[in-house]
C-alpha cells in the first residue's frame, strides 16, 4: 500500500510579496505477510523421547529476517527457510500444546500451534538371581531391584512378599 500526502500553502506579507511553499510526502507500508507451515499437525512420542518437527517460515518481503518463538522446547534455524522443533516430554500420558510464533524484523506476524501426545513408557525393572530351591530360615537372601523409565518424573514402588 502506498500513501500520498500532498499539502500547499501560501502567505501573502504585503502586495507586492508572496511566499508559496507545497510538499509532497509519500510513504510506502507494504502489507508484510509471514507464511507458516509444519511439518506434522498432531505428534506422538513417548516420555523421555525426542520429538521433532521441521517448519517452514517465509516473508513477503525479500530479506527479511524471520525470528521464531515456541512456547516448549526449542527452535534451530536451519540457514535454509526451515526450522527445526524439539521437545522432550519428562512424563506421560497426557497432551502437551505448542505454540510457534514468527515475526519478521521488517514486520508482519504469525502464529500456529499443534498438539503432542505423550504416551506413557512402560518402565523396565531388572531384578537379581533369585534362588530357585528352598532356602533354610534365617538365612539371609540379597534381593535387589533396578528400574529404568523413560519418564524421570514417575515414582516406583516395590513389594516383596515370601
Amino acid at each position: 500500500t502506498t500513501t500520498t500526502t500532498t499539502s500547499s500553502s501560501t502567505t501573502t506579507f504585503s502586495s507586492s510579496t508572496t511566499i508559496s511553499s507545497s510538499s509532497t510526502t509519500s510513504t510506502s507500508t507494504e502489507d508484510i505477510r509471514i507464511q507458516l507451515n509444519l511439518q506434522h499437525g498432531q505428534l506422538d512420542v513417548n516420555e523421555g523421547d525426542n520429538v521433532t518437527n521441521t517448519i517452514t517460515a517465509t516473508s513477503s518481503r525479500e530479506g527479511s529476517n524471520i525470528i521464531l518463538v515456541t512456547s516448549v522446547g526449542s527452535v534451530q534455524d536451519n540457514g535454509d527457510g526451515t526450522w527445526l522443533f524439539v521437545y522432550t516430554p519428562l512424563d506421560g500420558p497426557g497432551i502437551v500444546s505448542v505454540d510457534i510464533s514468527a515475526s519478521g524484523d521488517s514486520g508482519g506476524y504469525k502464529q500456529v500451534s499443534f498438539d503432542i501426545n505423550v504416551h506413557n513408557k512402560a518402565h523396565v525393572g531388572v531384578g537379581s538371581d533369585l534362588p530357585v530351591v528352598p532356602i533354610p530360615m534365617s538365612t539371609p537372601v540379597e534381593v535387589s531391584l533396578e528400574f529404568y523409565d523413560g519418564g524421570i518424573l514417575d515414582t516406583h514402588v516395590c513389594d516383596f512378599n515370601f
